[in-house]
């Protein structure tokens, strides 16, 4: 009896990025389809229409080790087309092992750059706990800039950049030239964090449905990755 399943995976299990020489390489263990051996040695010997998996590997393998990925420096936001086609093949590859690589990590898929807005009006409200709003709000209003806005903001709950690393002073140092941005960003560093575990998750989620009930199109704009998530298991399901 096969059970459905869907495994999620932050895509640091999937990726990572090497700052010397700007490229995305492919990482993790055995849950990696990419890097478990033994699903690339039977794609090997697949035909038909499972023959695509492998085209899908040697475009993913074949992006990774051509494409360089340069910094904008001036915030972690990778404007790219073909990081936007690495990411969509390895969703589509991965998703046939069961596997669903977020584009960064789950807190990523939670707060997005469709909103959060939200989740900032949200954290400063009286229906959050986080005790340093005034700093924060400070922080975050040093820059009007959406991506930088969106990386303090998931800074504070532990999430990663599109370079799948988190912000610390060296990160900042190496990918940001700006100085004036630079020191906004070092001034993130101070700020509070939120634990996996402080329940912000079900606040903030509590927060958006009170203000929008469950009306699945703007829910599908504001989180697209749980909506595709969700949608992934409802197929499994039936």
């Amino acid at each position: 009896m096969n059970i459905p399943y869907l495994l999620l995976l932050d895509m640091d299990k999937i990726l990572t990025y090497n700052s010397d020489n700007k490229k995305f390489h492919v990482k993790g263990d055995e849950y990696n389809p990419l890097n478990n051996k033994l699903i690339e040695e039977k794609e090997g010997y697949y035909y038909g229409i499972y023959r695509v998996l492998l085209k899908f590997r040697n475009m993913i393998k074949g992006i990774t080790r051509k494409t360089e990925f340069i910094p904008n420096y001036v915030n972690f936001y990778i404007n790219d087309a073909m990081y936007e086609k690495l990411i969509w093949h390895l969703k589509i590859y991965c998703r046939f092992y069961n596997v669903y690589p977020v584009e960064t990590t789950i807190e990523g898929a939670i707060i997005t750059t469709n909103n959060y807005y939200i989740f900032y009006e949200w954290i400063l409200s009286e229906s959050s706990s986080y005790p340093k709003k005034e700093k924060l709000k400070e922080v975050y209003e040093k820059n009007e800039n959406d991506f930088y806005r969106l990386e303090i903001l998931k800074h504070i709950v532990d999430g990663r950049t599109q370079f799948l690393t988190n912000l610390d002073e060296d990160k900042i140092n190496s990918y940001i030239y700006n100085s004036e941005v630079r020191e906004c960003y070092k001034m993130a560093l101070k700020l509070p964090k939120l634990g996996k575990s402080s329940g912000w998750v079900s606040e903030f989620l509590e927060y958006y449905f009170q203000k929008n009930d469950k009306n699945k199109m703007k829910f599908k704009q504001a989180f697209p990755e749980l909506d595709d998530i969700i949608r992934v298991l409802e197929i499994k399901l039936k």
